[in-house]
Parts: C-alpha cells; sequence; structure tokens
C-alpha cells in the first residue's frame, strides 16, 4: 500500500525508497520461512490436511511478491530526477524522457503490490479455514 502511495507523493517516494525496498525485501524472506514452515507441517500431518487452494494460492502470493521486490528495486534504478544529476542542458533531456519510464514503473510496482497483499490476505484466509473448520484435529 506504501508503493501506491508513493506513486501519487514522488517527494515521499524518493525520501524513503530505500525503506520501502527494504521492507520488501523483510517481506519476501518471511513468505520463504513461512512456506518452509507450511511444507515442514504438511510432512508433519503426513498430508492428511486439506490445505491444497492453501498451497497454490502461497505460491501466487510467493511469486507476486517476489515481483514486487524486483520492481521495487526497478523503480529505484529508474527514479533519478534532475537533482540527483548535474544541472546541464543534456541531463533535462534524459529526465523528460525517463518521465514515462518512472510512471509506468511507478504504476506497475503499486499493481503488483496491491496483487501481493490482496493474495496474502487469501493465503492466509485459506489457511485459517482449514484449521477453523475442524480439518486440523
Amino acid at each position: 500500500m506504501v508503493a501506491v502511495l508513493f506513486m501519487f507523493k514522488a517527494d515521499w517516494g524518493h525520501k524513503f525508497r530505500w525503506l520501502l525496498a527494504g521492507s520488501s525485501l523483510i517481506v519476501f524472506i518471511f513468505i520463504l520461512v513461512a512456506e518452509s514452515s507450511g511444507e515442514a507441517f504438511d510432512k508433519a500431518t503426513k498430508g492428511l490436511t486439506p490445505i491444497d487452494e492453501h498451497a497454490e494460492l502461497a505460491n501466487t502470493t510467493k511469486f507476486l511478491t517476489f515481483g514486487f521486490l524486483v520492481l521495487t528495486f526497478v523503480a529505484i534504478a529508474v527514479s533519478r530526477t534532475k537533482r540527483d544529476t548535474p544541472t546541464d542542458g543534456a541531463s533535462d533531456v534524459v529526465a523528460a524522457k525517463a518521465f514515462p519510464l518512472r510512471k509506468m514503473v511507478s504504476i506497475l510496482t503499486a499493481v503488483v503490490g496491491v496483487l501481493a497483499t490482496i493474495w496474502m490476505i487469501r493465503t492466509g484466509h485459506e489457511g485459517a479455514k482449514a484449521v477453523w473448520k475442524g480439518t486440523l484435529k
């Protein structure tokens, strides 16, 4: 959700870009840890727990989260503005040509971030349903 906010507030995106990148990396690491614990759980219950839907959603979540992480770093790479470069006529032309690319990457990053968030919620909900519907005893 922070990525969506940064899309509309460019100054905030510039100031907090490394915070967003670091938190995206931490979230992706947590996704990998959750995947590992889920696999261990499935092995411990000998596959008796019906978690197929949860596992499918988790795979999509991992893919989307990794995509968001990569896009965050791409957005940082293309976010150089005139204040980051020497002030000469050539840098003004480069900045003007880079603007559509920056906008496109920002929008794509925000969209993937929203999708990753939705899939995280769906994955967690599906896992909770397995527990609370009494399939785990």
